[in-house]
């Protein structure tokens, strides 16, 4: 089985977990996340694998999505995971914006920004989870959602 395959097999179960388990920011990061997955599959598919040695602007262009999305999460969420999450996306952007910057040759360093901060991400999805769901049974149900803002970004 290659690596690929058995990252998004752990997100599956990552996604479904929080699914189940987390409050709604959570299942809202997890709805993201695997929105996210299945866009840049069908990409590849039309457009596209990514060979890294340019910057696919595809590619820049989800990812930039999802950084807004959990951007908007961590306003609007009574958690502070989303934070890291949202953090972690920016990574990938930084990423982006360094290989378009840099010259040619600089393969491995692209995939390793734009890649494996996603892994950050889905680690930090499931701690988020399971502090929620620990926090929920010693303090029993409390607000998903921030009640200090003007307006809410998600509700």
């Amino acid at each position: 089985m290659g690596i690929e395959l058995s990252v998004h097999l752990i997100a599956i179960a990552i996604f479904l977990y929080s699914f189940a388990d987390g409050g709604a920011p959570e299942k809202v990061a997890a709805i993201c996340m695997a929105a996210w997955i299945i866009l840049g599959a069908l990409i590849e598919i039309a457009v596209s694998r990514a060979d890294f040695t340019t910057v696919n602007r595809f590619d820049v262009v989800c990812d930039a999505t999802l950084f807004g999305l959990m951007l908007a999460l961590a306003i609007s969420a009574n958690r502070i995971w989303p934070c890291l999450l949202a953090g972690s996306v920016l990574v990938m952007l930084f990423g982006h914006a360094a290989a378009g910057i840099t010259p040619t040759g600089v393969k491995q360093a692209y995939w390793a920004m734009s890649n494996l901060p996603f892994l950050i991400a889905l680690a930090v999805l499931f701690c988020g989870t399971l502090c929620h769901r620990r926090r929920a049974k010693i303090m029993g149900q409390y607000g998903d959602w921030r009640t200090d803002c003007e307006t809410q970004v998600l509700n």
